[in-house]
């Protein structure tokens, strides 16, 4: 028997889930956000007031964090959402929640190519809107950097935009004074960008890189 054809059958396998995986993530159905949304909503009535609000794309949504410094916490993330698809939402959910705290952590879908003609100065708006939103409703409000991500033609990030992105988080984060966390460099290797063994696609983290992220949001969010 030719123990290669197993072999190369289930290589072509695992290449059709991983390739499938990246397209779900990345190429999601227009509906998604509208059903994401919805659900968010509903359960933005339901969460106890004065929990924790925490608003971002695929990162957040695929996390696991049910309690942040004794409260609980709502996931408000929505896979392959940029900023301005979050903002409706944020808005709604802030006001139905009325929450105590509020995380975001959006941007990188910002630097994929369907947002190049959203400019840095747009997202910076549409990021300072969110923020204002929270604080108007007496939230404490804490900014993440992006994760760090490892280069990959497939998933197409501009690099050089999502540094941008980084900036103009720092920049409101100083001028908002609301706190910032310094997710990146807790999630990156030596070369800069994210450890293999964090990543599952480049930029999508494994249970280990979650560990490591909600370590550093922990450790960060919860200090007195």
């Amino acid at each position: 028997m030719n123990i290669a054809l197993p072999i190369i059958a289930i290589a072509l396998i695992a290449g059709a889930f991983v390739g499938g995986y990246r397209f779900a993530q990345w190429r999601a159905v227009p509906e998604y956000p509208l059903y994401r949304g919805a659900a968010i909503r509903q359960q933005a009535g339901m969460i106890p007031a004065g929990g924790v609000l925490f608003i971002g794309d695929s990162i957040v949504e695929q996390g696991y964090t049910p309690t942040l410094c004794g409260l609980p916490v709502l996931n408000a993330g929505i896979s392959g959402a940029t900023v301005e698809d979050l903002m409706p939402m944020a808005r709604d959910a802030i006001n139905l929640a009325k929450p105590s705290r509020v995380l975001i952590s959006v941007g990188l879908n910002n630097a994929l190519p369907k947002s190049k003609r959203v400019s840095i100065d747009s997202y910076g708006q549409q990021l300072d809107e969110m923020v204002a939103a929270a604080m108007a409703a007496n939230a404490q409000v804490s900014l993440l950097t992006q994760t760090a991500v490892r280069q990959d033609a497939a998933l197409e990030i501009d690099l050089a935009k999502l540094k941008e992105i980084d900036t103009v988080i720092r920049q409101l984060a100083q001028h908002r004074k609301v706190q910032l966390i310094e997710i990146s460099g807790a999630l990156a290797g030596p070369d800069g960008q994210m450890a293999p063994a964090l990543t599952i696609d480049g930029v999508h983290l494994t249970a280990t890189g979650y560990a490591v992220w909600n370590d550093k949001i922990t450790q960060e969010a919860c200090r007195p």
